[in-house]
């Protein structure tokens, strides 16, 4: 991915299918209802589940614990960073409240 960066969080507003409509609607919207072509590599960014575009930020199967940025936080595992890369954008689901939230730090 480019120097750019975009961050997308859907927060909890009402009940679990509000969440699981949001995130939905916001991977149509970044995906072009699975029509739209990477830049890069030219290919159709389609997803078999919601999580290959907006993956919950609070689930442990999305960290690399063992290996941390220079801030001492988990990084992704490669397969969201290969999916941030063909969606050309990153984009988090959480149910965490706004204040518990983490703040980019670019």
């Amino acid at each position: 991915m480019d120097a750019k960066r975009e961050f997308i969080f859907l927060f909890r507003i009402g009940n679990l299918y509000d969440v699981v409509f949001c995130s939905q609607v916001v991977a149509q919207i970044i995906t072009n209802c699975e029509r739209k072509k990477n830049g890069s590599t030219g290919e159709k960014m389609r997803f078999k589940h919601i999580s290959d575009v907006s993956p919950f930020l609070e689930i442990d199967p999305h960290w690399d614990y063992d290996t941390v940025d220079t801030y001492g936080r988990p990084v992704n595992v490669e397969s969201v960073d290969a999916n941030f890369a063909k969606f050309e954008r990153r984009t988090f689901n959480t149910h965490l409240p706004f204040e518990l939230t983490p703040v980019s730090s670019v």
